[in-house]
C-alpha cells in the first residue's frame, strides 16, 4: 500500500530525514527515510512523498520513497560560492 507524506527534516550529511503525514493516527510517529530507501526525486524539506511502510526493529521506516525531481534553478557563480561556503561552515561546526 502506498502512503503519501511530506517530508520534515532532512540530513544531508547523515544521509536520512523524517516523514510525516495523516498515516501518524495509525502509526503516531514520524517515518525514518533513509536515502537508500529513495527510488527517485530530491529530499527537499516540505517535499511530498510516495511510500511502502516497513516495520523495523526501532520503529517504522519508509521504502521505496518517490519525491519529485529537484527544481530546475540556475544560480550565478556568486550564489554557488556562497551556498558552498556555507556548507563548509555547517560541516566544520562541531570540528576541533
Amino acid at each position: 500500500m502506498l502512503i503519501e507524506g511530506k517530508l520534515r527534516v532532512w540530513f544531508t550529511d547523515r544521509g536520512f530525514g523524517f516523514i510525516d503525514g495523516e498515516f501518524e493516527q495509525k502509526i503516531r510517529r514520524s517515518i525514518y527515510c533513509h536515502a537508500k530507501s529513495i527510488r527517485s526525486g530530491v529530499p527537499l524539506p516540505g517535499a511530498l512523498a510516495t511510500f511502502r511502510v516497513v516495520y523495523m526493529p526501532k520503529g517504522p521506516a519508509a521504502f521505496d520513497v518517490v519525491f519529485p525531481p529537484a527544481p530546475n534553478v540556475s544560480l550565478s557563480n556568486a550564489a554557488v560560492e556562497l551556498l558552498e561556503r556555507k556548507i563548509l561552515e555547517e560541516t566544520l561546526v562541531g570540528v576541533k
